[in-house]
Parts: C-alpha cells; structure tokens; sequence
C-alpha cells in the first residue's frame, strides 16, 4: 500500500537533489514515459482474474453423494426419492421413514444424488468404481458406516467454499478491474474506441487549457487520470511540433477545449497491445504504482512528471511538458494521493490481494474435498477389515470354532472299530467291549439343533414318533407347574422344546441386524 508518509519520504529525498537544468527534449524523448503510461492503461485492458466459484467443489462433492444413495439402504432411498418425484411416489412409500420438518441442508445435494443414480446401470458403475460389486450386506454396513464421516467432512469443507463463491470475495475482482479502469480512464465503462472530449479535461471537466490541465506551480493540475497524464506529456504542441512519445503518433496539437478526444485516441492506439491470458496481480499493479511515484521529481514545493524548466506544464518545451502538483505540506500531499489515478491503483491492488488470498483458500479446500472423494471410493479393503472384527463377525467365528470342536453323538455312535485314543480324540468315551465309540454320559439325547423333535432331543423324550396331537401332548402329564414342556404341537407336528428356542434365536438374530442396518 502506498502510504502518504511514503509520499513525503519520497519529496524530502528528491527535494535534497539539486535540480539540473536540461535542454528542450526532442522527439522520442518521452518513449520510457509513454511505454510506462501505456502498461498502467493495459492493466484496466487485461483479462478478468479466475472467478471464486464452488463449480469444483460441488462436482468433488457430489461423487461422494452419488456413492453414499448407491451404497445406502433402499428405505434411504425411497425417502429421497419421494422429495424429487412428488406427491404420487409418496403414496407408494407410505412405510418410509418420516421426513423432518426442517430441510437439511445437505438434501439438494442428496437429491441431485439420488437423480443422477437413479437407473441400476449408473449405481452398478459408481459401485464397480468403488470395488463394490460383490460385497455382503455386512460390508455394505460396514462400508457405510465409515463412508459417513467422510461425507460429513467433505460437506462441511463445501460449506466453506459456498460461503467465499457468494459472500464479499466473490466482486472483489470485478471490482478492482473497475478501479483499475477509473485510475486509468476516469470511468469504469471506458472504451478507446468511445473515449469523449470530457475524458480529457481532468477533474469537473476544469481543465479547459492545458496549462489548467497539466498543472502550473503552486497550482495543482486537474489531471486525475493516466490518460490524462499520457496528453500532458505526449501531445504535440502547435509551436514546437514534437513528437516526444511515438514516431508514429499524430501531428495534431493538443488543446483540451477543441476535439481532444481524438489525440487520445491516437495515442492510447500506440500503446502495445495488453496480454489478452494474464490477470493483472496485486503485486504487478502495487509495483508499477510505485514506479510512477518514483518517476515524479521535485520542483521547489510542487512535484511534477515529465520535463519542466519553468512557468508551468503548458506543453511548450520552454517551459513544461508536464505533469504539476502542489507537494509542499501535509494537506497538500494528501490530497495528491487521493486524485483517482493513485487511490484507485491502490484500491485495485488491495482488492486484488484479498481476492488472491480467497482464490488460495478455494484451492486448498477443493484440494480436501477431492482427496475426500478419493478416499471416499477406496474403502472397501477398510470396510472388510472393519468386518472381521465387529461383534457379529467375532460372534461367528467364535460360534464357528465351539462348533469344531463340539463332538457329535454321530461320530461317537459310528460303527466303525477305534481305540480308546482315537474316541477320546473325538470328544467319545470308548466301549472296551465292542471296542468302538460311544457318546459320553448325559449326551445321548443332544443335537445340534435340528430343533424338529427328531430322535434325540433337549427333553430326553422322542417327539417326533406322535402324529397325533393328543398324544403329543400326554408327554407333558405330571409335569410341575412352570417345568418347560416335554413336547408341543407347532406347525402340524409334534415338536420338543428345542424347536422353540432356535425359532425365538433366529427372530432375535434378524431384528439386531435390522437395528444394524438403521445405525
């Protein structure tokens, strides 16, 4: 930022300097002024920076959103569903969970998820690209289940970038390419091709003379544009005809009361063409505003830019070909840097270093939404990982190793010939007399759970050989009051009590995993 105390340091140390009296310049000696002239103007010329937009954001968002509706439970989805497809598809899913009163922020996104996967063949590609084809239910749930903080994550770090692409950030670039064209033209709308006799007259349109113009000692110059400043010092005056900026440029004195408008234009068509890809930076606009103070010398108490031997910045190279202000107090040196071609340079640069600073930010954090969808899409090996050790899975496996080694009454009651080693090996005691196996003690009767009522069961009666379900129910005679019952007729048959058991275990096993799938 250009400070005023700047300003100051600036003068006193030119104001040190002896002033060197110099010849009238000849032509073309005004080129390193114009060619600095004309890249202040190209900076307005240039192309608008990148826009901070959540465009990105939302498409990195939104695969973690059509993977979550393609791995989620079809309730989830018919619930989704009945919100895009309306009143009709609602009468269909009546047993859908209910929807909250308020909108979740999140549910546009789910609805554009669930829309964009609606058909089977795009959910089995999003599922194929996720390795997820052929997966159990379990390591869908288990899949889910670590899915969810990551959307979670990405969703909140999308927030962020929704609340830069449409809060204050959002101008800050367009506004300070309309400074930019201020400082150099006097007013945001300006076209070279539209330029007018008023873009040429300074401040209030009261630079009706060049000498008002460009400035006089102890007169402040009207010039408040680098346009402006541009006919100050490169206009050919009627007298000495000297084309100070460009070989090429035109003939045509400068007088700001009589089609000035036309020197501009000349002028500014000169210029070497902007870079039609590159942004103006903050950095670039800072630096070239502080060569242009730089290139100001001191005169006595007034400052000026360009060539000046006396009287005033009138154009005549005995005198000055100019620009002049007063620079000799506090008061003075303040209003100087409010004139428009330096306040709004420096209002462009600071817009354009907030606007920088945000388009970092965006960068970062579409960086972590992207590397959430990454992830988001290779979790499989996780999810079967998470499988091996959750509570159903352990509960198998420890189901399945007590059942290896639980002995059968079949293998005990096996005919064939085996020494007291080999049936105690099997879990069997061993019949010295017919030197084969046999069941141990108290295990006669056991299964491993047919639970049909078959030959051998928890109540140490047959059940199964009654077909009649008076019979059935005599085994149950003399038994005490809240002794199980021996026998039962269930489902046409007559069966022990086992049966029960293992039917109550397996609706009990069914509802835990429907809990499992709702959470």
């Amino acid at each position: 930022m250009i400070k005023t105390s700047y300003l100051i340091r600036v003068s006193a140390i030119v104001a040190t300097l002896a002033y060197l009296a110099s010849s009238a310049p000849e032509s073309g000696e005004h080129g390193h002024l114009f060619r600095q002239l004309c890249e202040l103007v190209n900076l307005a010329e240039r192309p608008a920076p990148a826009k901070i937009t959540d465009a990105q954001a939302q498409v990195s968002y939104l695969a973690i959103a059509k993977l979550n509706a393609s791995v989620a439970p079809q309730s989830w989805r018919d619930t989704i569903a009945s919100k895009t497809e309306g009143a009709a598809h609602k009468q269909q899913i009546a047993s859908a969970p209910a929807q909250p009163a308020a909108p979740d922020p999140r549910e546009e996104y789910w609805k554009q998820a669930a829309a964009a996967v609606k058909d089977s063949d795009t959910r089995r590609q999003i599922l194929q690209t996720a390795g997820l084809v052929d997966v159990t239910e379990e390591q869908l749930a288990n899949y889910r289940r670590q899915l969810n903080p990551i959307a979670e994550h990405a969703f909140q770090a999308l927030q962020h970038v929704t609340q830069l692409a449409t809060g204050p950030e959002k101008d800050k670039a367009n506004d300070a390419l309309k400074a930019l064209k201020i400082a150099a033209y006097g007013r945001d709308d300006f076209t070279p091709a539209g330029a007018k006799d008023t873009d040429c007259k300074g401040q209030d349109g009261t630079g009706t003379t060049r000498q008002l113009l460009c400035g006089a000692p102890n007169t402040d110059a009207k010039a408040n544009t680098i346009a402006q400043f541009m006919l100050c010092v490169c206009g050919v005056d009627g007298t000495d005809n000297n084309k100070l900026c460009e070989s090429s440029q035109s003939s045509t004195a400068f007088n700001p009361s009589s089609t000035p408008e036309q020197v501009l234009k000349d002028l500014l068509s000169k210029c070497p063409q902007p870079s039609p890809k590159t942004p103006a930076t903050a950095a670039e606009v800072q630096a070239k505003a502080t060569a242009l103070i730089n290139a100001f010398q001191q005169k006595g108490k007034d400052t000026y830019y360009g060539f000046y031997t006396g009287t005033g910045c009138s154009g005549k190279s005995n005198q000055g070909i100019c620009v002049m202000y007063k620079a000799g107090t506090k008061q003075e040196l303040e209003t100087l840097a409010a004139h428009p071609w330096l306040s709004q340079l420096q209002t462009a640069a600071k817009l354009l270093h907030e606007h920088e600073q945000a388009l970092s930010k965006l960068a970062a954090v579409e960086q972590t939404i992207a590397a959430a969808a990454k992830t988001a899409y290779a979790l499989k090996s996780a999810a079967i990982a998470d499988e091996r050790h959750s509570p159903a899975s352990e509960q198998k496996q420890q189901a399945d190793k007590t059942e290896e080694k639980q002995p059968t009454n079949s293998n005990c009651s096996d005919t064939a010939k085996k020494t007291a080693t080999e049936c105690k090996s099997l879990g069997c005691d061993h019949d010295e007399k017919e030197n084969k196996c046999k069941p141990k003690a108290g295990t006669e009767d056991k299964v491993a759970g047919t639970g049909d009522g078959a030959a051998g069961t928890t109540s140490g009666v047959n059940c199964s050989k009654h077909t009649k379900k008076e019979d059935c129910e005599k085994e149950n005679v003399g038994l005490a009051q809240g002794d199980k019952a021996k026998c039962g007729w269930i489902e046409e048959k007559c069966r022990d009590s086992s049966f029960l058991i293992n039917k109550q275990f397996a609706l009990s096993v069914v509802s835990a995993a429907f809990v499992a799938l709702l959470f």
